[in-house]
């Protein structure tokens, strides 16, 4: 089964034209319980009758962040090292078979913030899922046999990326914004500390954050609250809580000047990233920033229309803001030919100085809105999409229920954004890194 090293912000580039609603769209009702197990941990419950699926997100809040500078990949490769066996399952056939043979589905993904492990089954496999989750966080061997041929498949994993033009700009990028950050630890690692890394040093994160008072654990679809309570108590109820170590925080959180990197990849397209500080998730212009992200890329497309429609100077272009607890950056992303880098840059700072000196127009703004608000709706279509959505955000501290989030949405300005632009856009001082051929 493969699983991913992470998923950066998809730059998708959508071109919708919605037919006028009969009556005004309500968004979907959060109708969450949440309860609080006596080791702490969380549980988050909504019952959804129809289809009968059950969706079971858990999320771990630790990631890459915490890692230090000799150990950076420690907590994407004991993710990997989860599904290679325990006592009772030996091998990954008999951790997956379980679940995949009732045709239900098992993955995890590793992030700066968080490590989440989730199932998808019909709601009579639900005990068999918790039981398979269960075991592997709590009794996977770390088989030192099995550790090294995984260490090979997380080695590939990384090779990968560094053979991708637009990953490889991306993990440069990340890496000198968050230079003074916690989050110059890339979810994947690196080559050099995955090399290294020992089965104590897993095993010492493990036991570090592993913790039952730093997880929560969404349950979502056919099952009824109470049950789904009781099952993850009786799966769960012995997972050890303890007292978490303090995390590492930012000195300075970005470059205080600009920043011009060039990576040589060898390929015939060159790639331009362009970034600048962001909200965090808990700082109130993130609404805005959302606002603003969405009418410059994927509702506006002034990037897509200036660069791609009227000049033809790339394939690829958008933007995106990332946001972490502490932290955030809104780049920019664009595949050109190298002889236009210089100019799509100075067409990015126009679209960015733009958005500065002129508020959006009415009609810009309720569109941006508007994307905002469907894509957030069929994001949690799934119940899947949902249980991911509840453990987050819970996890981290950030729980809004869709309703009061689209709230905030609507509730921005055109002199919001173009506030958030003049407190963010800096065109002096901007971190730009181009891979080039």
């Amino acid at each position: 089964m493969s699983r991913p090293i992470w998923l950066m912000p998809a730059l998708l580039l959508l071109s919708l034209t919605p037919l006028p609603p009969e009556r005004p769209a309500q968004p979907p009702s959060d109708d969450v319980e949440r309860y609080v197990l006596p080791n702490g941990l969380i549980v988050l419950t909504k019952e959804r009758p129809d289809p009968d699926s059950v969706a079971i997100n858990i999320a771990v809040r630790a990631g890459s962040r915490d890692e230090d500078e000799t150990t950076n990949g420690a907590a994407h490769f004991m993710e990997h090292m989860f599904f290679q066996g325990t006592p009772r399952r030996p091998s990954s056939l008999e951790i997956d078979r379980p679940i995949t043979s009732r045709g239900g589905s098992l993955n995890a993904s590793t992030q700066w913030e968080l490590i989440t492990f989730n199932a998808v089954v019909r709601s009579a496999d639900v005990p068999a899922a918790l039981d398979v989750l269960a075991d592997i966080l709590l009794h996977s061997t770390f088989d030192p046999e099995a550790l090294e041929k995984e260490r090979r498949v997380v080695l590939q994993e990384l090779n990968a990326r560094l053979n991708s033009p637009s990953t490889r700009g991306s993990d440069v990028f990340f890496q000198t914004v968050f230079a003074q950050h916690p989050a110059r630890h890339l979810p994947g690692g690196s080559r050099e500390t995955v090399l290294t890394i020992s089965r104590d040093d897993l095993l010492a994160f493990r036991q570090r954050w592993f913790l039952a008072n730093n997880m929560a654990i969404a349950v979502v679809g056919n099952i009824a609250p109470a049950e789904a309570v009781r099952l993850v108590e009786y799966y769960f109820g012995a997972f050890p809580a303890g007292e978490l170590p303090p995390r590492a925080t930012a000195t300075h959180a970005f470059p205080s000047e600009r920043t011009l990197a060039t990576v040589n990849a060898g390929s015939y397209q060159a790639h331009v990233l362009l970034g600048v500080p962001g909200p965090n998730l808990r700082d109130p212009d993130r609404y805005a920033m959302a606002v603003l992200d969405a009418a410059i890329d994927d509702a506006g497309r002034r990037l897509f229309t200036e660069i791609r429609d009227r000049r033809g100077l790339a394939y690829s272009v958008g933007s995106a803001w990332v946001g972490l607890t502490d932290a955030g950056v809104w780049l920019t992303s664009a595949g050109v030919d190298p002889e236009n880098v210089e100019l799509v840059t100075e067409l990015i700072l126009a679209e960015m100085r733009r958005l500065r000196e002129e508020p959006l127009t009415a009609a810009e703004l309720e569109e941006a809105k508007s994307y905002l608000e469907g894509r957030s709706v069929l994001g949690l279509e799934t119940n899947l999409g949902q249980a991911r959505r509840f453990s987050s955000q819970e996890i981290l501290g950030v729980r809004e229920p869709i309703a009061a989030y689209l709230a905030h949405i609507h509730a921005v300005t055109a002199e919001d954004v173009q506030r958030v632009a003049q407190r963010f856009f800096d065109l002096e001082n901007y971190t730009r890194v181009v891979v080039a051929p």
